[in-house]
């Protein structure tokens, strides 16, 4: 999912991300699938690398637990940095896939 954000492939994107979730960023904003996409495309949101470190991932049948400390290298919305920050992240098995949700 990450590769896919810093490559700006919506198409592989649209097929990780149910449809439904909401984005919720370091800086408090919470935005739809499609208006986070929309950021991405047109290069608001223009990641450039993930470090992902300590991911721990619990299973419990269907659905998938992620967390981990990130640290995102990005050009977002004009501001320029690289920001760590944890993650929580929440994924469901649907026809033998994985996809992700909050």
């Amino acid at each position: 999912m990450q590769q896919a954000m810093c490559d700006k492939d919506i198409s592989a994107l649209d097929e990780i991300v149910l449809d439904g979730t909401v984005f919720r960023h370091v800086s408090g904003v919470v935005q739809t699938k499609s208006e986070y996409f929309s950021d991405i495309k047109s290069g608001r949101l223009d990641y450039q690398k993930y470090t992902i470190e300590n991911a721990k991932v619990v299973v419990e049948g269907n659905e998938a637990f992620l967390s981990a400390r990130v640290t995102l290298t990005a050009n977002a919305y004009g501001a320029f940095g690289s920001w760590p920050f944890n993650v929580k992240a929440r994924f469901v098995k649907i026809d033998g896939v994985w996809r992700y949700t909050n």
